[in-house]
């Protein structure tokens, strides 16, 4: 894909987690924003200039019954061949589940097309406990992966690791010994909706697994950045120093390819969102 100088980045921002539902989102209370800016750089040199976060903020207070009505987001600065990153798992289920580790929903309309896109297209299920891949990516999925369905995920550490991996046959869950694995995703769509924006999603189940990811993917797997498709990989962390200086640590951490299904030239089209 060509790019141009004048094309616009913006990163997608969500807040931190407010813990209790009296507590004040400060707006500069942000989540994953080094996961960001670690790709940045290499999103620049494909002339893509970055210009600021859009925030995806929640309301000053949680919805307590059912969902509210979607807040607009205003858009009107970006353009068709701009590009929104997102560098935070997007809570596509957690409402449905409360994990002990949720994202609150801010109940935006970005924040909408953004999970519109993912389910069903890309994940039958996402939530911190539990992802679930849709069933159209099985022929994708690499060697030694066949069959999978997807994984549940230990929920304390911050590692993110996988507690069982589900399999169409049998589950398979990790032995005494193993080394410990998590998954990481790549979302790449040219366009999140007819005629709108590219969005390109990069995230691990923690915020240290999203980080290695991101840096990992600016440094080593740049090839991915803006290849339409999607894109899993098994991540195996080793561990984060006591006083780390710089993110060069996770340089080691083991990285192999899970699902790998990449869009032919307008196949991803019959999944973008029409709106209205």
């Amino acid at each position: 894909m060509t790019t141009r100088a004048s094309q616009q980045l913006f990163d997608f921002s969500f807040a931190l987690s407010r813990h209790d539902r009296g507590r004040k989102l400060l707006i500069h209370q942000r989540r994953d924003s080094q996961a960001a800016m670690a790709l940045v750089g290499a999103l620049g040199e494909r002339g893509y200039r970055y210009r600021f976060p859009i925030f995806n903020q929640p309301a000053a207070s949680p919805p307590s019954g059912p969902p509210p009505q979607l807040y607009a987001t205003d858009l009107s600065f970006v353009v068709p061949g701009d590009l929104i990153l997102v560098t935070t798992r997007p809570p596509c289920h957690d409402e449905r589940d409360r994990p002990m580790k949720h994202i609150e929903r801010a109940y935006t309309t970005l924040e909408q097309d953004v999970l519109d896109l993912l389910v069903p297209n890309f994940f039958e299920h996402c939530s911190r406990e539990l992802v679930l891949f849709g069933l159209q990516h099985g022929n994708h999925l690499r060697p030694g992966f066949k069959g999978l369905r997807g994984c549940e995920f230990i929920q304390k550490g911050e590692d993110g690791p996988i507690k069982l991996a589900r399999y169409a046959q049998e589950d398979r869950r990790p032995r005494r010994g193993d080394p410990v694995r998590t998954l990481v995703f790549h979302v790449y769509m040219p366009e999140l909706y007819r005629g709108g924006p590219a969005c390109l999603l990069a995230f691990g189940m923690t915020g240290t697994t999203t980080l290695a990811w991101c840096h990992r993917l600016a440094s080593d797997h740049s090839e991915l950045l803006l290849r339409p498709g999607f894109h899993v990989l098994q991540l195996e962390p080793q561990g984060v120093p006591e006083r780390p200086n710089d993110p060069r640590f996770v340089a080691d951490w083991k990285l192999e390819p899970v699902l790998m299904h990449d869009f032919a030239p307008g196949a991803y089209q019959n999944w973008m969102l029409k709106r209205a």
